[in-house]
């Protein structure tokens, strides 16, 4: 029984504690996915997707498409994008889905949009972020951190992906590197490299979109961008600000050898260190042209000694490892372990200060 004395944010820990409890009573647990709203002019995520979900659910957990949502207790996770108005779009949701639902927002741009991402995060029960280096300003009272949760690749579904990859031809790739971005007016620093690319590595491809006509690739069926990227052998990984991208993995699940900077933290526990040795992967330490030059060629070179053999390696990672599927299975597990007790929701002045922290629990 929590203590009459327990100040609010103690009550809160003990709510969302107690909302999950009662998840343990159900014989199988449901859960929903609710993509943004702005995915889907883009058709970024595949149109079958809620078939994957149900297919890939973990037990004891359920996918629960859109239309069978109830109120009750379930898990509603909210693909988040750092989106002004988007606190407003999870209150709605949880109004809709009653107090015993349990609200888990997924921050994929926390490394930019601070102020309606902190928003989004204080509007929900759990919050997973993308980017370490840029979590410490997301824990709060109201909400609890309890996890890190990378980008992934998400265009393709993973039986779609498999028989995509497959179909391809190694020998006929181009002996170059693709770069294939969308040129974002708050990314000068980044849209200064692709140009140098663009102006001084004869190897390279590049495709840039304007940030309000994404249309180049994005209406592409999901086989043509699929092509798209298996049609070269290597590509180079320009972070926004410190992220690690989903565009890392997409490289990898169609083959490609990524050149991605030293600096980004989040790629070493996503894929160690040996294993990026083993897949070929370059790693530089700065966007001067003449680093890039070299790494391009390197990356080149190590597609093609690694040959068939090290690009089917490269793409059964990201596909066994990184997809959506991956990623919301390990989200559903660390909600397992809070269901069950291995783990609690705490409040207390921890490394980000005071804040709900998720801590071992009383069962574990």
């Amino acid at each position: 029984m929590m203590d009459a004395a327990a100040t609010w944010p103690e009550l809160r820990a003990s709510e969302i504690m107690s909302k999950l409890a009662r998840l343990r009573e159900l014989a199988s647990i449901p859960f929903g996915f609710h993509v943004h709203p702005s995915a889907n002019p883009l058709a970024y995520f595949p149109a079958d997707l809620e078939e994957e979900l149900e297919q890939w659910s973990p037990k004891p957990f359920r996918y629960c498409r859109g239309e069978s949502q109830h109120p009750g207790p379930q898990i509603a996770v909210v693909h988040s994008i750092g989106t002004p108005g988007e606190a407003l779009r999870i209150w709605e949701l949880r109004e809709s889905l009653g107090p015993l639902a349990i609200i888990v927002v997924w921050l994929w741009d926390n490394h930019t949009a601070y102020i309606p991402t902190l928003r989004a995060a204080q509007a929900a029960d759990l919050v997973f972020f993308s980017h370490s280096p840029h979590s410490e300003y997301l824990f709060n009272s109201a909400s609890a951190v309890a996890g890190h949760l990378p980008a992934c690749s998400a265009q393709w579904r993973h039986d779609e992906a498999a028989v995509l990859y497959q179909a391809g031809d190694i020998a006929q790739r181009r002996h170059g590197l693709l770069l294939n971005y969308v040129q974002y007016s708050i990314a000068e620093a980044r849209n200064k490299v692709i140009a140098a690319v663009r102006e001084h590595i004869p190897e390279a491809t590049v495709l840039s979109m304007p940030a309000g006509n994404r249309s180049r690739y994005f209406e592409k069926s999901r086989r043509q961008r699929f092509a798209e990227w298996m049609e070269y052998k290597t590509t180079l990984i320009l972070p926004l600000n410190d992220d690690l991208s989903t565009r890392l993995f997409d490289a990898l699940l169609c083959g490609l050898v990524p050149i991605f900077p030293a600096n980004i933290p989040d790629i070493d526990s996503a894929i160690p260190e040996v294993e990026q040795q083993r897949l070929g992967i370059v790693r530089i330490n700065s966007y001067e042209i003449e680093e890039i030059r070299y790494a391009v060629q390197l990356a080149l070179q190590n597609f093609d000694s690694l040959g068939r053999e090290g690009a089917d390696a490269r793409h059964l990672l990201a596909l066994g490892r990184h997809l959506l599927v991956n990623r919301i299975s390990t989200l559903l597990q660390t909600i397992n372990m809070l269901i069950a007790g291995t783990i609690d929701i705490q409040f207390g002045d921890g490394p980000s200060g005071p804040a709900l922290y998720v801590v071992p629990g009383t069962q574990s």
